[in-house]
């Protein structure tokens, strides 16, 4: 397997576990445009639904569209604020590992992140 960007593109600017953190990003953005990971998607949803325990059909029914509406809402957010959300969310990543990956500073990570949380969460409210 070639990782794009080699160990010859590494002009140690970053650590090296962001540089390869920011390959891997590239890998996976490819990944999710692919029609093979939107039927996955498709595929892992529908068995979660009929998987789901301890909630009753009115509980599964709001979290759904609990999750459906958070997901749309990510999704229109620009790719700036939605990698920002991911990265910090489910890469687990510093607001300074953020930043050097978007290429912004710690602290402007820090407050896109804060509106976007304030901003989704306001949404999520009105809907409910």
């Amino acid at each position: 397997m070639t990782l794009s960007g080699g160990a010859p593109a590494f002009a140690g600017k970053s650590s090296a576990a962001t540089w390869l953190f920011g390959i891997a990003r590239n890998k996976l953005s490819r990944y999710y445009r692919s029609k093979r990971y939107k039927t996955q998607l498709a595929d892992k949803l529908a068995n979660d639904t009929r998987h789901s325990f301890e909630a009753g059909p009115e509980e599964q029914v709001v979290q759904n569209e609990l999750q459906r509406k958070l997901t749309a809402l990510i999704n229109k957010l620009d790719e700036q604020q939605r990698e920002i959300m991911l990265l910090r969310i489910y890469g687990e990543l510093s607001f300074k590992e953020i930043g050097e990956l978007a290429g912004i500073s710690e602290n402007n990570a820090r407050v896109i992140y804060h509106r976007v949380k304030l901003h989704l969460h306001k949404e999520m409210g009105e809907g409910l």
